[in-house]
């Protein structure tokens, strides 16, 4: 039997950078938190699809068949589940992306949570935007440089 990975997600974008939250919960309940430092402008929608990205490649890396993608955006996830169209060229490129690394596992299901519920990836994405990314040990933060 495959076991579900929960994966939150969350972007944010400031001025000149932005931030993407991972939290991935195992199917024995352990818990990881990644953070990726986005070195280039990004909307709030691009940082969302980046944190998406971000959580669809580490599920594969650690081997998840079966995924459940939570997101509080409800914009992404509506455009993900079709129920959305992306307008920008932009926005078209970061869906078909996600749609080609959702080819990789068996079952990826996304669903838009309320922002109370996505706290733990929130914060995560918001260390990761911010100006001091002190070293914390439980965290792991890449620098990611251009968009996916």
């Amino acid at each position: 039997m495959d076991e579900t990975w929960v994966m939150q997600t969350d972007g944010s974008s400031a001025q000149k950078r932005g931030g993407v939250g991972v939290v991935i919960t195992t199917p024995d309940g352990e818990t990881l938190k990644y953070g990726v430092q986005l070195k280039f402008p990004a909307t709030n929608n691009e940082a969302e699809y980046e944190g998406i990205l971000t959580g669809l490649r580490l599920g594969r890396e650690l081997g998840a068949r079966n995924l459940l993608v939570q997101n509080d955006s409800k914009l992404i996830i509506g455009q993900i589940r079709g129920e959305y169209e992306g307008k920008e060229e932009r926005m078209q490129k970061y869906l078909r992306l996600t749609k080609r690394l959702t080819q990789e596992f068996e079952k990826v299901e996304f669903i838009q949570i309320p922002s109370s519920q996505n706290m733990a990836a929130d914060e995560v994405s918001k260390i990761a935007s911010s100006e001091e990314t002190e070293s914390r040990t439980d965290l792991m933060m890449e620098i990611q440089r251009n968009p996916a």
